[in-house]
């Protein structure tokens, strides 16, 4: 509890005086006819109360004293729900529990809604995320605006909630930490699973098992994303999920997978032989990208610009592909015109938290932003190589990609999946065991 009235603190001490501030919950999604999609809670709610029930909404107001509020609006108790669909905290338990200092049916938002925010200058919130949200609030906005005829105030500045509440995501607290740690460790030991069970014949969907029953039997209710498991070619393929081929003798086989633990996403990549062995092709890809990816790791460090992640990472890379022939010309040149986008078309990573891909902004006033303690963030460089006459065939169709978990820590990088283990000796050993 302490963590989220801290963090509702912070963001309200963000916001100008005379304030309020509208945050709604998630609401189940159909996945086909009657059945529904496993409830997501919006990671803001998440972070800022905790609460994982659908359809709520939070509201922060700050008067012109200074003096704050959260109210917050859920689904009341309802025993014939409840029969159906589980228990609801209701609206007296929901005070208590969450520290508030008002909670009401979330039938009655529209009511109480327009008293929030009444006589109040400024209106935080973020649009196009839920056209029905969107319309709930614009609804207020000129109920509160009729009746500036009677002396209230409406508010006349409306402002991106996102760009301060996600700022705030970005840097983890010390709580956060651990829960990440402990998404990234759990998905390291499925990791590890599937480099021992992985034998030509299984197929990618058995792999894909593996690693979800792992997570999930330790904690992960779910997978913080689709997993990726592309043996042979289908590793070129950035984002392949289909996941139903064959693995077969002499593939790679990259798997691309992280649990999700409390909210909190791991996402590691790794890549090793269907049979335990590289061969000598496979040999000179995987160094190339494990090289760039230990040069990435390095410059995530407080300081440091975020592009310089990609800088090292090309600095490595370039010269790599050029020795083996895969490109052509010098490296300046190749870094002007981009020609090494046809082998590695992306870029270094991403922020990493509720999120898999994380909120917060990686530029700031247009200038890549730099490092700051507690930001977290992947580290995956990867190369794939198509069937092209200008590149030595005995790379075709080979893709790898290494991706790590990154905590900018005070004494430098802490990578968080460090369990996974990714030289090659050691993936040879460890398929071998």
């Amino acid at each position: 509890m302490h963590n989220y009235k801290l963090r509702q603190q912070v963001l309200l001490d963000k916001l100008d005086v005379a304030s309020v501030a509208i945050i709604f919950g998630a609401k189940i999604i159909n996945r086909n006819s009657d059945s529904q999609m496993l409830f997501r809670q919006h990671s803001d709610i998440l972070y800022l109360t905790g609460f994982n029930e659908p359809d709520c909404c939070l509201v922060l107001t700050k008067d012109y004293s200074g003096k704050s509020k959260v109210t917050m609006f859920l689904q009341p108790k309802d025993p014939i729900a409840e029969c159906w669909n589980g228990k609801r905290l209701g609206i007296d338990e929901g005070i208590k529990v969450l520290g508030l200092d008002a909670a009401f049916p979330l039938c009655d938002l529209e009511k109480h809604l327009t008293d929030l925010c009444a006589n109040k200058q400024n209106l935080y919130y973020s649009f196009s995320a839920n056209t029905q949200n969107d319309l709930c609030v614009l609804k207020t906005l000129e109920i509160v605006k009729q009746g500036m005829r009677r002396g209230a105030q409406a508010p006349d500045t409306i402002r991106d909630l996102s760009l301060l509440l996600h700022e705030q995501r970005l840097i983890k607290d010390d709580y956060e930490k651990e829960l990440m740690y402990q998404a990234a460790s759990i998905s390291a030991k499925a990791h590890n699973k599937l480099i021992k069970a992985c034998k030509p014949g299984l197929f990618e969907y058995q792999l894909e098992a593996i690693f979800t029953h792992h997570v999930q039997y330790n904690g992960c209710r779910t997978l913080a994303y689709p997993a990726i498991v592309a043996t042979g070619a289908n590793a070129c393929i950035l984002h392949y999920t289909n996941n139903e081929d064959e693995l077969k003798d002499g593939d790679l086989l990259l798997i691309d997978a992280g649990g999700e633990y409390k909210g909190y996403s791991a996402d590691i990549t790794r890549t090793f032989p269907v049979n335990g062995k590289f061969t000598s092709a496979q040999k000179d890809i995987y160094e190339l990208v494990l090289r760039a990816q230990l040069a990435g790791i390095d410059a995530v460090k407080i300081g440091l610009p975020l592009n310089g992640v990609q800088d090292s990472i090309l600095e490595v890379m370039i010269p790599g592909l050029i020795d083996l022939k895969i490109l052509t010309g010098n490296k300046d040149d190749i870094l002007k015109n981009q020609s090494y986008k046809k082998v590695y078309m992306h870029g270094s990573g991403h922020w990493l938290g509720l999120d898999t891909h994380d909120v917060g902004r990686y530029k700031l006033d247009n200038n890549w932003r730099d490092f700051e303690p507690g930001m977290v963030i992947t580290v995956e460089p990867g190369l794939y190589i198509p069937e092209d006459s200008n590149i030595p065939s005995q790379y075709h169709n080979i893709g790898v990609r290494i991706e790590d978990d990154v905590f900018v820590g005070k004494n430098g990088p802490v990578i968080l999946s460090e369990e996974v283990p990714k030289t090659i000796s050691e993936i040879e050993a460890m398929m071998a065991s």
